[in-house]
């Protein structure tokens, strides 16, 4: 599960996972993770956005 906090900037927090899960993220992430990991918020976010739409109607 995916919980995004109120803060001054946006944070998401992963829960659920092992340590080893997230270190692997990471290492497939390579160096330029900071901008893969904003890219796949806003993709996740728009993706619940649309979930959400559909289920509305």
């Amino acid at each position: 599960m995916v919980t995004t906090a109120k803060f001054a900037e946006n944070r998401d927090v992963l829960q659920n996972i092992s340590w080893h899960t997230f270190k692997a993220m990471l290492a497939d992430m390579g160096s330029e993770r900071n901008k893969r990991l904003i890219a796949a918020t806003r993709a996740f976010r728009t993706w619940v956005r649309q979930q959400m739409s559909i289920a509305g109607q």
